[in-house]
């Protein structure tokens, strides 16, 4: 605003006074709400008391499925048709929050062509095979939550903690049934003997006991936990006290206890690496992205040959049996079937459940269109853990780490085989994908939310309130008969002050009487803290939602 502009305006009504200590209205990130003019415009949901209750019960239902994948909560058993109730809640969540934000840009995501591929590609793999076709329905389950998850995260005020004590939650539940069973040596069906490389088999003398704890086989409990312990170390540093973290690092501890007892290499390992990655994404300087890369690296090497030298002949026969099937059947054999194939074409003592490779398994189960979509779906999730951590998210960094633990495991099994595994890696994925891709914006969906090829604006930080009460001026000189408003310019602020300012924006400001000297914002601690208390850039982000 120039001095011209600022002569030539209406008379201004007189500034309501502002405490000191008031930061002002929450900044609004999220699109806003559609005009009574747009054909889909809800207006009762858009009232905010219908808005709090539609998306506080969608986040109840993310918690339910979420429970679900942690201890089965829920019964297994159809409640009508193919409804399960684990679907009956994801439903019902997804209605309350299609309710909230009616309009298909705003569920946009950077994964919807990928996961449309993938579900399509097995639905033509798993047509006229109602074996297939029960997963292939488990798939479309696992992709419904992972968009609820990111749905839940844009519209409630508070998700961001929300997921956090979910995830604090789902790994204490696993974790200390699996301690239990190690320290009553309670018989679950696995073992390893120890020398030898540490073979599998229970008859053996001095076999010790491999805990499962709330899921059937140890390896699905080190990948559960692999996926959620990040997440569960952000919660303790960014929402317990002193004292409270305390039990928090305890809950931490059993997990790791509990991973060490189930005895899975693959998983151990993995364990480190993640711990790893995620101490070098959370501040990605140049030093610990050397550091932890080759840290991480040597790991990846390491476990890999770990598992290909005490497991060679095994898995080296199911992945050329693997190939061999994928290239006779380029538009998949089914889902779940590739198991059952495999064990026809090796035999041996035990059936195989999978390909022991989840991108394998895929190319196997959905063809080549399902292996280019799990693809694509990897290299999108590890770009955006990318971007989201230089960019200062933590809690990206925390997803990331987690999904490369759970990445690495996946190189020698397929933890996501397992449906508990796959709703909580869609958790994990969601969480991921609506966060914040810098300290200061939420992008949602892909670029073009706003047009096509247009990228998203980005929230810029409100300026507070400009008033008497909340900015202290210097005087001004002026002459004695000076009775119109004195405009301050950007230019004339930066003449005075002695660092620069690149934010201060044009004001006019009312001088009640003369003053001898030229008005200049002083920066004083009158000055209201910006209303941003969240130690996180995503809490923050979330504030105007």
């Amino acid at each position: 605003m120039s001095p011209t502009q600022s002569a030539e305006a209406p008379p201004r009504t007189e500034p309501q006074p502002i405490a000191p200590d008031d930061p002002g209205p929450a900044p609004r990130l999220t699109d806003p709400a559609p005009r009574p003019t747009d054909p889909d415009h809800l207006w009762w949901a858009d009232r905010q008391p219908w808005r709090d209750i539609l998306t506080s019960l969608a986040l109840l239902c993310v918690g339910l499925v979420f429970l679900e994948s942690v201890a089965d909560i829920l019964p297994d058993g159809t409640l009508f048709w193919l409804v399960t109730p684990s679907r009956a809640v994801l439903g019902i969540g997804l209605v309350a929050i299609a309710l909230v934000a009616p309009r298909p840009s705003l569920w946009r995501t950077w994964l919807d062509v990928p996961l449309l591929v993938l579900v399509l590609a097995a639905l033509l793999a798993s047509y006229g095979r109602p074996d297939s076709m029960a997963l292939w329905r488990w798939l479309v389950t696992e992709v419904s939550f992972f968009y609820l998850v990111v749905m839940v995260r844009r519209m409630h005020r508070d998700a961001h903690r929300a997921v956090l004590v979910f995830t604090l939650v789902g790994i204490a539940a696993p974790a200390l049934a699996a301690l239990q069973q190690s320290a009553n040596q309670t018989p679950t069906g696995f073992c390893r003997a120890p020398g030898a490389g540490m073979a599998d088999g229970c008859e053996q003398a001095g076999a010790l006991v491999r805990v499962i704890g709330t899921f059937s086989n140890p390896n699905l409990l080190a990948g559960f936990l692999l996926v959620l312990l990040p997440l569960a170390w952000l919660a303790i540093d960014e929402w317990l006290n002193r004292a409270t973290r305390l039990a928090g690092w305890l809950v931490i501890a059993l997990a790791y206890a509990a991973i060490l007892q189930t005895w899975s290499r693959a998983g151990i390992a993995a364990a480190v690496i993640g711990a790893v990655a995620l101490f070098t994404l959370l501040r990605p300087s140049g030093r610990r992205l050397r550091a932890g890369g080759l840290v991480v690296l040597s790991g990846v090497v390491a476990a890999i040959g770990l598992v290909l030298v005490s497991g060679a002949g095994v898995r080296m026969q199911i992945w050329a049996e693997a190939l061999r099937l994928a290239a006779a059947n380029p538009l998949g054999v089914g889902m779940g079937r590739s198991g059952s194939l495999l064990y026809e074409a090796i035999g041996g003592e035990q059936p195989f459940q999978h390909a022991h490779n989840t991108w394998l398994n895929w190319l196997v189960e959905a063809g080549l269109l399902g292996f280019l979509a799990v693809l694509a779906i990897t290299v999108l999730v590890c770009w955006r853990t990318w971007r989201s951590a230089v960019g200062g998210s933590r809690i990206a960094a925390a997803c990331g780490a987690g999904l490369l633990s759970v990445g690495l495991m996946s190189l020698a099994d397929h933890p996501a085989n397992a449906v508990r595994i796959a709703l909580a890696m869609a958790f994990v994925i969601g969480v991921l994908m609506s966060s914040p891709i810098d300290d200061q914006a939420i992008w949602i969906g892909v670029p073009g939310r706003q047009g096509r090829g247009e990228r998203p604006a980005r929230a810029e930080r409100p300026e507070p309130p400009v008033t008497p009460a909340a900015v202290t001026w210097q005087q001004a000189e002026l002459s004695e008969d000076a009775a119109e408003p004195v405009a301050v310019t950007r230019l004339e602020v930066m003449a005075e002050c002695s660092e620069p300012v690149d934010d201060l924006p044009d004001v006019v400001v009312d001088l009640p009487e003369p003053t001898p000297r030229r008005a200049v914002p002083s920066w004083s601690a009158d000055r209201p803290a910006a209303p941003f208390p969240s130690r996180s850039a995503e809490i923050w982000s979330r504030q105007g939602q």
